[in-house]
């Protein structure tokens, strides 16, 4: 889908730009990122463990759907506007005044559905708490579409360092109101007021300085040129929505709203590397994908580079948390999360797929695909009803594992062959991408596992097993990946002094200017 160009644009690389331009400005982008995701990280799960102590299990299920509107609203609330705008050859200002204005239609028209059928969603989990803060959290629709277009803007000129900047700036905002409205009583209003607050600072930022404004223009054709492929796009998207709302909706009713925060905990942690790591780096690679549309072998060699860094972080980090968490979550979050144990070590089976896949439907979104993520989505929210229905008679465990085969059926084995397909590549060539980090991570894993069971025949408390556990697979995961896959540590390294030496120059140029 191309939108004929009106005007030179601003774009920072042409599309059949030299080889190693691109990939040295994926390189730094995606590095930023993971910087970036790093302070995130902190950040949200130093308020998550305040916020864990402060609260319930009742708490966030009663908060649980608002959380999941806040989540995808960056993703649904334009219908898909944005990252049309983001895949479209040429963006003058006609096309994203267009994008701009489509954008802000959508997310008003969401957040009024939502608060219409908020009344029968509190209805149908016996909680009239929930029918209100649905209502009230349905804004974060609205509020993210006014800066939907912005952000585009941002990712097709490659300046992830400012979208990251914006957003720890709205996470400092947010976390500490949330912290305080919790600690005066709030309950899960403090959960519903971190999204709200959250989503609207990082929107006001987005505005400020951005270098550009939407004017009055709106065309109607450059509206159907992107809404051609907005659509698709979008519909995957939703369908994903729609399941977690399901999903939520039916734990909720068969096992009962505090079934539905231990559920909505544990996902919550469990995603967190996938969130927090692989799709914001999915920016990063969307936007390089859409540059090389017409070219497969080159998006084939940026893709497989690509799950083999995010497979060295990924990996040990989730079988990491398989093998700490019944002293971990305890001891950060509070006792009253045990519950959640199990269901975390069972999820952790999908997210740990889910994440070594989370660029496929980037990789289709990029090429003019759209469609495969929506079919293999409409087939999960198929089998999601299935799956809490069946394993629910075997308590949220139950569930937890029918949810996790559902997903494996309806979406993992399907997009996998069909992006091998699509890039030409094999399996074969994939799994020697990730041989050595997942040698690696198995020498980690096994030694967390023998060192947590000396510790605990020893009798080291929970908090110091916990740490001691994460001192070693730390240092073993390093030993073992510079052994078992050199090429990866080679290459982070090279990018971390690449974006040192470039924050260093900067911070230089800043002082010697007078």
């Amino acid at each position: 889908m191309t939108v004929v160009a009106e005007a030179p644009t601003s774009d920072a690389l042409d599309d059949h730009g030299p080889p190693p331009q691109l990939e040295r400005l994926v390189g730094v982008g995606a590095a930023w990122k993971l910087v970036g995701q790093i302070g995130v990280q902190g950040i949200r799960l130093a308020t998550v463990a305040i916020l864990a102590r402060l609260l319930a299990p009742a708490d966030y299920g009663a908060a649980a759907i608002v959380i999941a509107f806040a989540a995808f609203a960056p993703t649904v609330a334009d219908v898909g506007m944005g990252s049309a705008l983001v895949q479209t050859g040429a963006a003058p200002q006609r096309v994203r005044s267009t994008a701009f204005w489509a954008s802000l239609a959508f997310g008003v028209v969401i957040s009024a559905t939502v608060a219409i059928s908020a009344g029968p969603m509190g209805a149908f989990l016996d909680d009239p708490r929930v029918g209100t803060m649905v209502a009230v959290g349905g804004l974060v629709f609205a509020i993210y579409s006014l800066g939907s277009t912005s952000q585009a803007v941002f990712m097709r000129e490659m300046k992830f360092r400012s979208i990251e900047l914006r957003y720890w700036f709205a996470l400092l905002v947010a976390s500490p109101l949330a912290v305080i409205a919790a600690s005066l009583g709030a309950g899960p209003w403090a959960l519903v007021l971190q999204q709200i607050t959250l989503l609207a600072t990082f929107v006001a930022a987005l505005w400020w300085r951005s270098g550009w404004r939407p004017t009055f223009e709106f065309s109607g054709a450059v509206f159907r040129q992107l809404a051609s492929f907005a659509v698709r796009i979008a519909g995957g998207r939703w369908a994903r929505l729609a399941e977690l709302l399901v999903l939520s909706l039916l734990i909720g009713k068969l096992a009962g709203v505090p079934a539905l925060g231990a559920w909505s905990f544990a996902m919550s942690t469990v995603v967190l590397p996938l969130s927090l790591i692989a799709i914001p780096i999915a920016e990063v690679l969307f936007s390089a994908f859409s540059r090389l549309r017409d070219n497969r072998e080159r998006i084939a060699a940026l893709w497989l580079k690509s799950i083999g860094f995010l497979a060295a972080v990924i990996l040990p980090l989730l079988l990491g948390l398989v093998v700490i968490a019944p002293d971990l979550i305890p001891v950060v979050f509070g006792s009253q999360w045990r519950v959640s144990v199990a269901i975390i070590q069972i999820l952790c089976a999908l997210v740990i797929i889910r994440s070594l896949q989370a660029w496929n439907s980037v990789v289709m979104d990029a090429v003019g695909r759209p469609q495969v993520t929506l079919w293999t989505q409409l087939a999960a929210l198929c089998l999601t009803p299935v799956a809490v229905v069946v394993g629910v008679h075997w308590s949220l465990e139950g569930v937890a594992v029918c949810f996790v085969l559902g997903q494996l059926i309806a979406v993992e084995v399907p997009m996998l062959i069909i992006v091998l397909s699509e890039l030409r590549v094999s399996l074969r060539t994939v799994a020697a991408q990730l041989s050595g980090v997942a040698a690696a991570t198995l020498v980690m894993t096994t030694a967390c596992l023998l060192g947590r069971q000396a510790l605990f025949m020893l009798g080291v408390g929970m908090a110091g097993r916990a740490a001691l556990t994460i001192a070693l697979g730390v240092v073993v995961y390093a030993v073992a990946l510079r052994w078992f896959a050199p090429d990866i540590t080679r290459r982070a390294i090279v990018l971390f002094r690449r974006l040192l030496a470039k924050v260093i120059g900067a911070r230089r140029r800043r002082v010697l200017q007078p």
